[in-house]
């Protein structure tokens, strides 16, 4: 094996990161990874690097068999692979040392991008996934690096583009704005908590708008764009309102963050959106769905909206949080990509009621709706409903709280006052507050009754919002509902074969005319049938007969929900209309 010359800048950095491109006609197959540890002076059995072989369920790199290898200034590195599994949602792979090390240490390997096609069952996309001749992910798909300690590294990351095409371009979360060689005092960690992508992509800066003027803000050209597909979408509105927002929570979160990426993917399955956050970035992926529905702009800023809070608000790590987490920083990214919004002036008073009642109504017709938070968090990574609960049940959560606060306060504050409180202990020490600091400090604003409202809340028991718990002039009021009801098992819409299965004779979509066994080869995303009341399920379906070798396509179309009703909740506005109020 020979060892590959790091470029000069690189060999002083703790930890040297550089990424190639394998290429084959113009498009890239696959990254080769080298990473340098200087002087680790590692024993045996201590941990070189490690890797997810899986986070929320997505696949990564995993270098299986000896695909991974390793040398110092002695030779090769014999590595020793144990999988500790800590999830879901993360299943690590931890490589040790079998001898002492000497001098410097090289790691090599080479990642292939995970293979997806329209059977493929969406999910986060931490994954490394090849994107219009380019190469994005997430470096916790693909990175093998050093275990975290307490100190900081100086880390540097550089893509060798010696033998690339021309206009072939490297760039991840914390490049630099001209895309040179980054340099940055961090943890290892970071790195895997960075978006990664190469190829030809275009950035915002490169664009103006309709008058001329360019699309910047006042963190310059810090704030980029970077996609490789065509968008469905005005690029130009987005970065607008996107940087609006941005520059909002910054002040409302008294943050001085310098720099923010957003990383667009394509998918080629039938998902409408999604989005991942990370440190000082996220990444939106769009399918399929929203390339032939040209989906409303506004679930885009709402998505991005949502996708920044993640930069701001979390609960530590920890045995006391584990059912806590999701709901407070899920709920709280629902809560501000509502009201950031509504506070620029992007959403108006009708907006923020259709869009909370939206939410309510897929909280409280959600199937799971009376579990626990604990019950909840165990079939996390079993059902999409448990998935998506904490989002809608966080958020009506806060909701309360706000009118709670706003009410012991005689309306000096509310849950504002709360987060920002929060926000500023976990960057003073680095980390999240745990569950108990939390409550602590909303017993500052409720006395005894916050310690009831969260178990309350914990439990699964109803939350119910108080009349006036919203905006001036909008008021709660009990709408009965119909809960979420597919039908059969909604494993047969997300993952291929789209084949159904678990048909219940007594459902809407029995009596549509939906059978066992039919092949779903079109149909409505089911997120939007539950977050929206009057959504129907269309789907095209293939069945076999017994009269015809070639199968039959029919197209149905059901409502569906449950024949029975629960209670639900959600606000209307005085003289106001809201379509999903009677």
């Amino acid at each position: 094996m020979t060892q590959i010359l790091l470029p000069p800048a690189l060999d002083r950095a703790d930890l040297a990161v550089t990424i190639t491109p394998g290429l084959l006609h113009e498009t890239v197959t696959h990254l080769i990874i080298q990473v340098v540890l200087k002087q680790p002076a590692l024993s045996p059995g201590d941990v070189l690097v490690q890797l997810p072989l899986e986070l929320a369920k997505i696949p990564t790199a995993r270098y299986d068999g000896d695909t991974l290898k390793a040398f110092d200034q002695a030779g090769p590195l014999e590595l020793e692979k144990s999988d500790d599994l800590e999830g879901p949602p993360i299943i690590l792979r931890k490589w040790k040392t079998t001898r002492p090390t000497h001098g410097d240490v090289t790691v090599l390997a080479t990642a292939l991008p995970r293979v997806v096609g329209l059977d493929t069952k969406t999910g986060p996309a931490f994954d490394l996934r090849a994107n219009n001749n380019g190469i994005i992910g997430t470096g916790h798909a693909f990175l093998p690096l050093p275990e975290d300690s307490e100190s900081k590294l100086t880390i540097s990351v550089d893509f060798d583009l010696r033998y690339s095409p021309e206009g072939f371009r490297g760039v991840f979360t914390h490049s630099p704005s001209d895309l040179s060689t980054a340099r940055l005092t961090a943890k290892p960690s970071i790195l895997h908590q960075s978006f990664y992508m190469l190829g030809r992509f275009k950035c915002l800066r490169d664009y103006e708008t309709s008058d001329g003027t360019a699309v910047s803000s006042k963190l310059g050209h810090l704030f980029n764009i970077y996609w490789q597909s065509e968008l469905p979408f005005d690029i130009i509105r987005v970065a607008r309102e996107t940087k609006q927002i941005f520059e909002y929570m910054c002040d409302f979160f008294q943050s001085s963050q310098e720099s923010y990426r957003i990383f667009f993917r394509e998918d080629p399955y039938y998902v409408v959106r999604s989005g991942l956050a990370q440190p000082g970035a996220f990444l939106i992926s769009f399918g399929l769905m929203l390339k032939k529905a040209h989906w409303a702009l506004e679930s885009f800023t709402t998505l991005f909206a949502h996708e920044m809070t993640h930069n701001f608000v979390q609960l530590a790590e920890g045995d006391d949080i584990v059912n806590a987490a999701q709901w407070y920083a899920e709920g709280l990214a629902e809560y501000y990509s509502i009201f950031a919004r509504h506070r620029l002036g992007l959403l108006d008073e009708h907006g923020v009621v259709d869009e909370m009642n939206c939410r309510a109504q897929a909280y409280y017709t959600n199937p799971l709706a009376t579990l626990s938070n604990k019950e909840v968090n165990q079939l996390t990574w079993k059902t999409q409903n448990a998935q998506r609960l904490p989002y809608s049940r966080g958020l009506v959560f806060w909701i309360r709280l706000e009118a709670l606060i706003r009410e012991a306060s005689g309306g000096d504050r509310g849950i504002d006052e709360l987060i920002v409180a929060m926000v500023q202990l976990s960057r003073k020490r680095g980390k999240g507050p745990t569950l108990a600091e939390f409550l602590e400090r909303l017993g500052q604003d409720l006395g005894p009754v916050a310690r009831q409202e969260y178990e309350h809340h914990n439990s699964g028991k109803l939350i119910i919002p108080p009349e006036h718990s919203l905006i001036p002039g909008a008021v709660a009021i009990r709408i009965d509902m119909e809960p979420f009801d597919l039908g059969f098992d909604e494993e047969s819409v997300l993952q291929g074969p789209r084949i159904v299965r678990g048909l219940r004779s007594n459902s809407r979509a029995a009596q549509a005319g939906v059978l066992d066994g039919d092949l779903i080869t079109s149909w409505i995303d089911l997120n939007q049938c539950k977050d929206h009341l009057e959504v129907k399920m269309e789907l095209r379906i293939e069945r076999k007969t017994a009269d015809s070798e070639e199968p039959q396509e029919l197209d149905i179309t059901f409502w569906p929900r449950a024949f029975t009703r629960i209670e639900g909740w959600g606000w209307k506005l005085v003289d106001g209309k809201n379509a999903l109020l009677p």
